[in-house]
């Protein structure tokens, strides 16, 4: 296959860069190398529940520390997608994929739970809490971003990767820090945080807060606005520090974050960009989101070899979705809605043992989760393939299961002059559905250090979900006017009555799996590894249900196990994973060059995927497809040649195909095709200088390749391939910094969700175009 050609060659270039030159990535523990050359910093892995260096991680992780977040000038983690290899944002900053696969799944519909997510402070994140302005990177202390599964120590929600976030700790001295910035299109960023000590040694405290608004960049031409996306985010954060005398080798932090986040409709006129960004609907669009974060963590070192380990994590948050159904200026002024709460409790306690010979850690995991979901709308439908096919509509208007010529053909004539007579009609669909999900597992890894050089890993989870799942559809199409052809008439009063429906389904479902994990890692040199790996995932199974489809039934068949027969209604299987990965970690020039390069090839059995079973948007099913597998390679590079310089450069490649058995609902057929949303190539790179007298220059560079935005690989649903070029100029001293910053500084205009169906309105999104303003931060 050609992907392998392509992945090998990219291992080839890995042994081809090892003669390159200089350093290392900033981080917050510091190292210092006995020459002439710069200090380099060691950065430290916490997210797999053991602390250990970059270079003795396995996993691929991306390392991401406040100093670099602070340098760079991020704003949200989707800031940080888009500096690493492999990993991209989606939708203009509404979710993201991981070495190809989204964080919701391949072509997410009605799964119960994502792929890959994240964890703040311990706290696991939901997808629609991220998928508005993204999780704030203001007083946050480290971001690690996990490519590829992890399942074993993470559990659910962690088939395709894991972000891990943690917040800044507070300090026993009194300190502070704020920052305020301004840019075009009215951006406006406001922060600060404060660390004051309670007990001296024993108890401090932290505040932190950050505001950030812009009033985006696509104008509305029906209401007359020019914020049609507008952005609005509130974070505000809280933490304690407890490490009493009394218990000398206790910590306990205690965490609480609020978040209040609202956006627009971020949708635009595919026709009319890039000359212009326009949406024409007729509804002033909101996306807002309130979140209460709580975490209490407790650490206790029960002497030099044992350790107690005590995660309780609580979050309620709430989704508020108006949006205009028509995606234009045509149809009722009043808005769809979504609405979602959602309260999860978790609760973990780890053991673990480590000595020169072993590394250890053995767990329990609770996950409770409780959501109520509304969903109300009026959408536009078109006549031409919501009415039957005229053989179809023969057998109803002649009461004859096999019409003859004559009576197809009346028919087929009936039907044109109904869909030019109603191109298209109003229906509204209401649903409301709840799910309880319970998690328990179980899990531990072993690192046994075979000889000095030689390390060999095993772990495993055993995971057990129960599902309670309730869904109720209602569909309701409004009364047809009087054409004054009788026949014309009743047949559209009888399809009225035809698709004004209810439905009402429910599934208890339980599934359990065997996670298990094996690493071999070999150190050749002090600075040169490399390890191999092989790690089974799973995400569970759950209930689907096809609105259009459900509101063309008959009323007498209605009944679950009939919409089931009929495919209406789905009971989809759980998905596992395999995944193979070889790993290198080297590094060169006595530590001021760090190179770092995975290999992967992923087995995805019985995948998740929202299938479109017509070109109409609402016809869509959630099934399990046979088999496909992802494969690629990400490569790395830090350096640090001289005093003040800083390097970075990355390459990810993922190559994604159903391969067999992808033959689904509705006879769509995904055999031979690449996943949604799966960019072949991303890559960037860039430098930052930093002159004694303060000075210094930023420039970065990130491509992004063009992926498909649906599973059928649809030509015309092709989202843009995209260069951004990024610069920060400055002056800093111990106290103060400015800076002037552009994104996007060439302007580059590209779309990253190009839709299969651009007659339906406004409904592509295009990224940021080039935004130029100024930083102050001031500290103490």
């Amino acid at each position: 296959m050609q992907f392998r050609g392509t992945v090998f060659s990219g291992v080839s270039t890995i042994a081809l860069m090892l003669g390159g030159a200089a350093s290392a990535q900033n981080g917050t523990d510091t190292v210092a190398f006995e020459d002439d050359g710069p200090d380099v910093e060691e950065i430290v892995v916490r997210g797999e529940k053991f602390e250990r260096s970059l270079q003795d991680t396995t996993s691929s992780v991306a390392v991401f520390t406040n100093e670099m977040i602070d340098q760079q000038n991020f704003i949200d983690l989707y800031d940080l997608f888009d500096q690493t290899a492999n990993v991209s944002g989606l939708f203009n900053d509404q979710g993201f994929t991981i070495r190809g696969l989204r964080n919701t799944g391949a072509a997410p519909g009605d799964q119960t739970s994502d792929v890959s997510t994240i964890y703040l402070d311990g706290v696991f994140i939901p997808s629609n809490l991220f998928q508005n302005g993204g999780l704030n990177l203001w007083d946050i202390q480290s971001v690690e971003i996990f490519r590829g599964p992890q399942s074993t120590i993470q559990g659910r929600n962690a088939l395709a990767g894991a972000v891990v976030a943690r917040t800044i700790d507070p300090d026993y001295e009194l300190s502070g820090r704020a920052q305020a910035s301004y840019g075009e299109f009215n951006s406006i960023r406001g922060s600060a945080a404060v660390s004051l000590p309670v007990v001296e040694d024993q108890i401090a405290v932290r505040f932190a807060g950050d505001y950030t608004r812009t009033d985006g960049f696509n104008d509305n031409p029906t209401l007359g606005t020019d914020d049609g996306d507008r952005r609005r985010s509130l974070t505000l954060r809280g933490k304690i520090l407890l490490e009493p005398q009394a218990i000398p080798d206790l910590t306990v932090r205690l965490n609480y974050s609020y978040i209040d986040s609202d956006e627009g409709e971020n949708r635009i006129d595919e026709d009319l960009f890039p000359e212009e960004r326009i949406t024409t609907v007729n509804v002033r669009g909101s996306n807002a989101v309130e979140a209460n974060i709580l975490s209490a963590e407790m650490e206790y070192d029960i002497n030099e070899n044992w350790g107690l380990t005590s995660v309780t994590a609580y979050i309620d948050n709430q989704l508020g979705f108006l949006f205009d159904g028509t995606n234009d200026e045509t149809g009722p002024d009043s808005p769809g809605f979504t609405n979602r709460d959602n309260q999860i409790f978790s609760q973990e306690l780890r053991v673990s043992f480590s000595n020169d010979s072993v590394d250890t850690i053995l767990g329990g995991y609770l996950f409770d989760s409780s959501e109520d979901f509304l969903n109300g709308s009026t959408n536009i439908i078109l006549s031409e393939f919501a009415f039957p096919d005229p053989a179809t509509l023969a057998g109803i208007l002649f009461q004859t299961p096999a019409p003859d010529m004559t009576q197809i053909a009346t028919a087929a004539a009936l039907r044109s002059d109904i869909v030019a007579t109603f191109p298209s009609f109003p229906v509204n669909f209401d649903r409301s559905s709840s799910q309880d999900i319970r998690n328990y597992a179980v899990f531990g890894e072993v690192s046994y250090h075979v000889t000095d050089r030689l390390t060999l890993t095993f772990g495993a989870r055993y995971d057990h979900e129960e599902l309670d799942q309730t869904i109720f559809d209602s569909t309701i199409v409004p009364a047809f006017p009087p054409t004054g052809n009788p026949l014309i008439d009743q047949v559209v009063t009888a399809a009225t009555q035809q698709f004004s429906n209810t439905a009402e389904v429910t599934a208890q479902n339980t599934f359990s799996a065997f996670l298990p994990k094996g690493v071999v890692r070999y150190q050749w040199t002090d600075d040169f590894s490399t390890s191999v790996s092989i790690q089974r995932a799973y995400r569970a199974g759950g209930l689907s249900i096809n609105l259009f489809r459900a509101a063309l039934q008959p009323s007498e068949e209605r009944d679950q196990n009939i919409l089931e027969s009929a495919g209406v209604v789905n009971r989809f299987d759980p998905e596992f994973t395999t995944n193979y990965e070889l790993a290198m970690r080297s590094q060169w020039f006595d530590g001021r060059l760090t190179l770092n390069a995975n290999l992967f090839y992923v087995s995805y059995d019985d995948q998740q995927v929202n299938i479109q079973l017509s070109s109409n948007p609402l016809d869509t099913i959630t099934d399990n497809v046979g088999q496909s597998r992802m494969a690629g390679f990400e490569m790395e590079a830090f350096a640090n040649p001289v005093e003040g310089l800083d390097l970075f450069a990355n390459v990810g490649f993922t190559d994604t195909e159903f391969t067999e058995g992808a033959d689904v609902i509705g006879g769509v057929d995904l055999t031979g095709l690449e996943f949604a949303f799966a960019p072949t190539w991303t890559a960037g790179g860039g430098a930052r200088y930093t002159h004694e007298s303060g000075l210094y220059g930023n420039a970065r560079i990130r491509y992004t390749g063009n992926s498909f935005s649906v599973p059928d690989n649809d030509p015309t649903a092709l989202n843009d391939s995209f260069t951004t070029v990024d610069l920060i100029f400055g002056y800093e001293t111990d106290m103060f910094t400015a800076e002037v910053f552009a994104t996007n500084i060439l302007d580059d205009a590209f779309l990253t969700l190009n839709p299969a169906n651009p007659t339906l309105g406004a409904t592509a999104v295009a990224g940021d175009p080039r935004v130029i303003g100024i930083r102050l931060v001031a500290g103490f």
